[in-house]
């Protein structure tokens, strides 16, 4: 009996090792990616060329899981190789913006389709400089809408 005990004894730590070595070998399987396709319209039903569409990861402080594409042609954009992960998605447009229909975020997954169509907003201008007085390039802009065109208050993401 006792001989078993200290057999058992032995052998526990070498299956804690088996197990973290599974969990390990776990950890490093490829996760599957996949995409969110859609398309950006006009209010005018004309297809969006070159607007801006922006993904971002929830819950995601970084720029890692940010991504950003230009509608094509036809006002199609495909963003890929994504984690499986919930998104928030964004479009913009020079002088054209979402309308706000409602201040719930919707999340959407790989595999979603989402279809925007933009109406005329307004345009904001300006030029951001350094202490001395020089342009700076490429800084980043956060516009954040606060109300909605009925004046009530709107929970958006910046747009950058």
């Amino acid at each position: 009996m006792r001989g078993l005990l200290i057999i058992t004894l032995m052998l526990f730590p070498l299956l804690i090792l088996a197990q973290e070595k599974n969990e390990a070998v776990a950890d490093v399987t490829p996760r599957p990616k996949g995409k969110i396709t859609g398309r950006v319209m006009g209010d005018d039903g004309q297809p969006m060329e070159g607007a801006s569409v922006s993904v971002a990861a929830v819950g995601n402080k970084s720029l890692s899981g940010w991504y950003q594409v230009t509608a094509d042609d036809d006002g199609n954009f495909v963003i890929e190789n994504l984690p499986p992960v919930a998104y928030t998605v964004q479009a913009g447009s020079t002088a054209f913006v979402l309308p706000a229909i409602d201040n719930e975020t919707k999340y959407y997954h790989f595999g979603d389709a989402v279809n925007f169509t933009l109406v005329k907003g307004g345009v904001i201008t300006g030029q951001v400089t350094n202490t001395r007085g020089e342009p700076v390039i490429a800084a980043p802009i956060a516009i954040i809408r606060v109300r909605d065109a009925e004046g009530r208050k709107v929970n958006e993401q910046g747009w950058f």
